[in-house]
This record gives C-alpha cells, structure tokens and sequence, in this order.
C-alpha cells in the first residue's frame, strides 16, 4: 500500500550509498528530524546502525523509525537507545487479511509483540492505522482493541490516504476503491472510544 512504490525500484531513485561520507553531503536544514524509512527499514539495520556510528560527534537531529510493524523483537532490541521514536504499521488485525494481502503469517500478534518493545524502550510511538476499504470489522476493530491493551501510550494515527495501485483489479473487491471520508471517522472514533489517543 506505498504511496511512493516507484521508490521500491532502486533503479528509479538517484540516491548515495549508506556509508560515512554520506555525512559530509547531508543538507539538514530546517530538518526536525532524521527517518529511516523504505519499503521497510528493517532489512537494512545492519548498514543503518554502521552508518549511525559514524555519525558527526555534534549532531543533533532525532532519529525516527518508520516501519511496516511485523518487526522481530530482535530488531527493536537492537534499535533501543539508537531510535529517538517509532512510527509501525498495524495493517491487519486478521491473520487471514495479513496472509491474502500482503503473504505474512501471523501479523496481528508480532505487529503487537514489535509495538510492545517499542513501547517499553520509553521513547514515541505513533501507530498508523491506513483504513482499508471494507475491513472495519476483520481489521481495524481488531487492532485498536489490541493497540488498547498494551501498557502505555502510544499514539495513533488513523490514515485515509489508501489508494489502489496498478495489481488491483475488481476481483479485489473493497479494495478497488479508496475509503470514504466515513469510514476514516469511524476507525477515528473508535479509537478515541477505546480510549486511544488519536491525532491528525
């Protein structure tokens, strides 16, 4: 559900390798922040923690870790005192949702397992919620009832920005069409109905 899938080709996307003279190159200004994001960052924590610990003593900038979510907890023990905040994904709060759409067994559970060490790590968390055509009841109830019984607060970000892309056809079914503004305020609702802390 990228917005942005042409990045996915690294072919299209002119860009510097992840290395120490990368530093010497960056422009941060008006920068509130450095984001490792992708595709999903987490198939590059080794190059991106070499490439942190090279970083200039005086710099300043917080590092945010933005994520599909389906983390081992291995990964986010490796991030704890590296990442200043995360920002997961909670895609699917059917099993049966996660493995059709995007081929992963048991998304619900690790997604929450990841979000639960992000939390105890004591820094940001901001869960987006991309509302899905038609899956209010398989999916999104499911996750902010899961997202409700974690020990502390994260924060929630409730997306409407879902888009059918190029492989979706009308066999897709809800999925060939973007949410309605409705439906994005019903999750919204929810949410804050469940005690969540939910912003724009």
């Amino acid at each position: 559900f990228c917005q942005q899938g042409h990045l996915l080709d690294p072919a299209s996307v002119e860009g510097a390798p992840l290395d120490a003279s990368l530093w010497d190159t960056l422009d941060t200004t008006g920068a509130r922040s450095m984001a490792f994001a992708g595709g999903n960052p987490d198939e590059s924590l080794y190059a991106i923690l070499q490439f942190l610990a090279t970083a200039p003593a005086d710099w300043m900038l917080p590092i945010v870790w933005n994520c599909h979510g389906a983390a081992t907890l291995e990964t986010v023990s490796l991030l704890d005192g590296v990442v200043d905040a995360f920002v997961p994904d909670f895609k699917y709060g059917s099993d049966q949702c996660g493995r059709r759409l995007s081929g992963i067994s048991d998304y619900p559970a690790t997604a929450q397992a990841a979000i639960t060490e992000m939390l105890a790590q004591r820094v940001p968390v901001i869960v987006r919620v991309l509302v899905l055509p038609g899956h209010r009841i398989c999916c999104h109830l499911p996750v902010l009832q899961r997202l409700a019984s974690l020990r502390g607060t994260c924060l929630i970000s409730v997306r409407g920005q879902y888009c059918p892309d190029y492989r979706i056809t009308s066999a897709d079914g809800t999925l060939a069409r973007r949410p309605t503004w409705d439906e994005v305020e019903v999750v919204r609702a929810t949410a804050r109905q469940l005690g969540l802390v939910v912003i724009e």
